[in-house]
């Protein structure tokens, strides 16, 4: 069994760094995209299900149960949907366990009500607060998103997001720096990130979260709430992708839809389709491993390749073991040095 990610574009308001396929939500539009997408559904089980976007809780329940029937007994394993805090209400997490989701992966971003302002988003934090204490009458299972670098965020802004967090015990949480692409409204404007906060506040979370799990680069966990899905990604494990912008992995074949909605209603059309060299696909397995507190497996990198991940990469290796972490079956970078991690993967591209 693979995972299946599906991509629901449609958002309410469109935030200023986001540079995903998204579009502001119509009924009708929506009708039509969803009618694609439900028939693009490859008929197998899957180990993981995730639906993302855009913002898939903000269309309404009677369009939101039509893909939920979709995908009724495709997986017995963990099953996540993307929600805005300000989406939730009772019915729709009614709606979401009786079909089977299992974790909800929440969009807070902060819980500084300046910052949310000038991010556009949801700011009644006292409401933020309350809808998690609801989603904990019915999920267990769920996390939630922050970013630092945003605008009018400073660290004691920051470090008392994740005081709240610990408070609230929330069982996994991502966080991530900022980062704008010409796309994204914000990158359009040309605002700035100061690098130096980004690294303060990443050794904040560092420190504040040991009581966590550090087991990705941006993500921390309690026991047993590991993200079963994007482990499928970091493991480098093969996966579907439906939907607008969406991508999938078989082996060394890639493929990605198109970004152009008409495109995609029309005629479902694939954007790229690749098949990467056997030189690509090892760049990426170490890559995706590599974010991963455990590491790179030596004897899953040789059955996938036919190849002694030590030997092949031994140059690189001698030259960055100051940052990595080895052991009699794998490599890892070293969790103080998570921050350098684009910098050591350039030595392994020679």
């Amino acid at each position: 069994m693979i995972s299946l990610y599906l991509h629901l574009p449609f958002c309410l308001s469109i935030c200023p760094y986001c540079d995903f396929s998204r579009l502001i939500y119509q009924e009708e539009l929506a009708e039509k995209y969803l009618d694609v997408l439900i028939k693009s559904l490859p008929k197998e089980i899957f180990k993981t299900i995730y639906i993302g976007g855009g913002t898939p809780s903000c269309i309404p329940i009677k369009q939101m149960l039509r893909l939920l029937e979709s995908l009724q007994g495709k997986t017995t394993g963990e099953y996540t949907i993307e929600a805005n805090i300000q989406d939730i209400t009772e019915d729709k997490l009614k709606l979401f366990k009786e079909y089977g989701v299992n974790r909800l992966s929440l969009g807070v971003q902060s819980f500084e009500e300046k910052v949310l302002v000038n991010s556009q988003r949801f700011t009644d934090v006292s409401k933020i607060i309350e809808l998690i204490e609801l989603i904990k009458n019915y999920f267990t299972n769920f996390s939630i998103d922050l970013i630092y670098g945003l605008p009018f965020q400073d660290r004691t802004s920051f470090i008392n997001d994740l005081k709240i967090v610990k408070k609230l015990k929330i069982p996994h949480i991502s966080l991530y720096a900022l980062t704008l692409s010409n796309n994204s409204i914000w990158g359009k404007k040309n605002i700035s990130i100061n690098d130096d906060f980004l690294a303060d506040c990443y050794n904040d979370a560092r420190v504040l979260l040991n009581d966590y799990d550090h087991y990705e680069i941006s993500n921390f966990a309690k026991p047993g709430f590991y993200s079963e899905h994007n482990l499928s990604y970091w493991n480098y494990d093969d996966y579907h992708g439906r939907g607008l912008g969406a991508s999938g992995k078989i082996g060394r074949y890639r493929y990605t839809f198109t970004s152009n909605l008409k495109d995609y209603i029309s005629k479902q059309s694939l954007i790229e389709e690749v098949d990467l060299s056997i030189e690509e696909a090892m760049f990426e397995h170490l890559m995706m491993n590599f974010r991963l507190k455990k590491g790179l497996d030596y004897n899953k990198f040789q059955e996938n390749f036919q190849k002694d991940f030590t030997l092949k990469y031994k140059k690189a290796l001698d030259k960055n073991k100051a940052y990595l972490r080895f052991d009699s079956t794998s490599v890892a970078i070293k969790e103080e040095y998570f921050y350098l991690q684009n910098s050591i993967l350039t030595d392994f591209l020679d």
